[in-house]
């Protein structure tokens, strides 16, 4: 019983993250102002789990210039990943 509350426990919060980097990229699209404390929480809610990628992606010459930011891509595939790998059921 308590592998499966902590089971859907980390599903939601993966889905919550996702979700914060969703509104992360579309807040970015609309170049809003850092200061605000919105975009501040975005910030530092969603940047723990981009960093690794993104230091991941600057070892590479030809993808550090790359107009896109891929290591939002990467996170967003990881976590999808992890949240695949959740067992869905678990017998109790």
């Amino acid at each position: 019983m308590v592998i499966y509350v902590v089971m859907n426990v980390v599903y939601y919060l993966i889905m919550a993250l996702q979700f914060l980097l969703l509104v992360r990229a579309i807040a970015s699209l609309f170049f809003m102002d850092g200061d605000n404390a919105f975009m501040r929480f975005l910030y530092v809610a969603t940047e723990p789990v981009i960093f690794p990628f993104r230091k991941l992606l600057e070892r590479s010459e030809r993808l550090r210039d790359f107009p896109l930011d891929l290591s939002f891509l990467l996170a967003v595939i990881a976590l999808s990943l992890i949240q695949l790998l959740l067992p869905t059921s678990i017998l109790y």
